[in-house]
């Protein structure tokens, strides 16, 4: 990315599409009346579903461990969804 200035305020160039991510491990629990039957999704940089990813249901909540070291792409942006 390319700015008028050291700031950052104002963008110039988007750059290249090469983004750079850590990997990294984490736990997501959600809790709520509408968690059975949800689905985890993580998406790519384009919105797209990529991989289905594997919960765990109990009762009122749903847990994932997600570790992005994992997935064939890398993304920050996932959805869950009841189909």
């Amino acid at each position: 990315m390319t700015f008028t200035s050291e700031e950052r305020e104002t963008l110039v160039a988007l750059g290249k599409a090469h983004t750079l991510l850590r990997a990294g491990r984490l736990k997501v629990t959600l809790t709520g009346r509408h968690v059975a039957g949800m689905k985890l999704w993580d998406l790519g940089l384009d919105g797209r579903r990529r991989e289905g990813l594997a919960v765990v249901a109990n009762g009122d909540s749903l847990s994932v461990m997600i570790d992005t070291s994992q997935l064939k792409s890398a993304t920050s942006f996932y959805e869950a969804v009841v189909e």
